[in-house]
């Protein structure tokens, strides 16, 4: 029961931390607004409906993106902010669990391409991806073993459960059964990635570390190979999408919540 109640608390810390709405956070000349609050969650069925009719899925797409997409989290543009100091501890935290929830194997697009039908007409191209992040990925984990490990804190025990939970998330993507939802999950980690690299540049930056430059399509080449999936699959394709840009927003949330335990004064 004290091992339970001493979770219960933690935990309750935690979504405290995860949920509250700060207006702005000052980490010395950094302000940033809360990312809790002010983003809106999109409709899935007004935005998906015009795409499958008209089969066009790049303006729904960058729309996603430009809602949820990990570039617009305040979290993560505080990371790549310049001028910013006294982050280096917040950088290699992210690298850290960026590390843990893509840095695995098999990882998503290794599920996808594996649970794709048979002579599919996006397997080459999303074959493409795949090995193009399996590079990022061998960076991304070499990355990780050059960067310190950040001290422990009170939400430690919580956050480590929630972060595994994403993981555990995503691999759910990966293994959907229903047709498309795996792709699309697929596709939007290949558009998120970029910015995502943006803060792992960032992160090596500051180690004797070069970190080599990326082998990911980009963005036009992955809305043009978009025209070959079958138009039955891309109300599903959106939706998958649209669940991985969730766990990407959860991701830097939480990573959030991690960096304002570290910085709030001891009582």
């Amino acid at each position: 029961m004290a091992g339970g109640s001493a979770y219960a608390v933690l935990n309750a810390l935690f979504t405290f931390l995860c949920h509250t709405n700060h207006p702005v956070i000052d980490d010395r000349s950094c302000t940033y607004p809360s990312a809790v609050g002010g983003r809106r969650c999109m409709a899935l069925s007004g935005m998906t409906g015009g795409a499958a009719d008209h089969r066009d899925l790049r303006a729904p797409l960058k729309e996603l993106l430009q809602e949820q997409g990990s570039s617009q989290h305040p979290y993560q543009r505080l990371l790549k902010a310049e001028g910013c100091e006294g982050l280096n501890c917040a950088l290699f935290d992210a690298v850290h669990h960026i590390a843990f929830i893509h840095g695995r194997l098999p990882g998503l697009l290794e599920e996808a391409l594996r649970n794709s039908p048979p002579g599919a007409g996006h397997s080459s191209w999303l074959q493409t991806i795949a090995e193009g992040f399996s590079r990022e990925r061998l960076a991304l984990v070499q990355l990780r073993a050059h960067s310190p490990t950040t001290p422990a804190q009170p939400t430690g025990i919580a956050a480590q459960m929630s972060f595994e939970a994403l993981g555990r998330d995503i691999l759910a993507l990966s293994r959907s059964e229903r047709p498309g939802c795996a792709l699309g999950a697929a596709v939007a980690l290949a558009l998120d990635w970029p910015s995502i690299r943006t803060v792992l540049d960032r992160a090596s930056s500051l180690l004797e570390y070069s970190f080599p430059p990326t082998v990911m399509p980009v963005e036009e080449e992955i809305f043009e190979s978009l025209a070959q999936v079958d138009p039955v699959l891309k109300r599903a394709l959106l939706f998958g999408a649209k669940e991985l840009l969730l766990r990407h927003e959860r991701l830097w949330t939480t990573l959030e919540a991690r960096h304002r335990a570290r910085i709030r004064p001891a009582s």
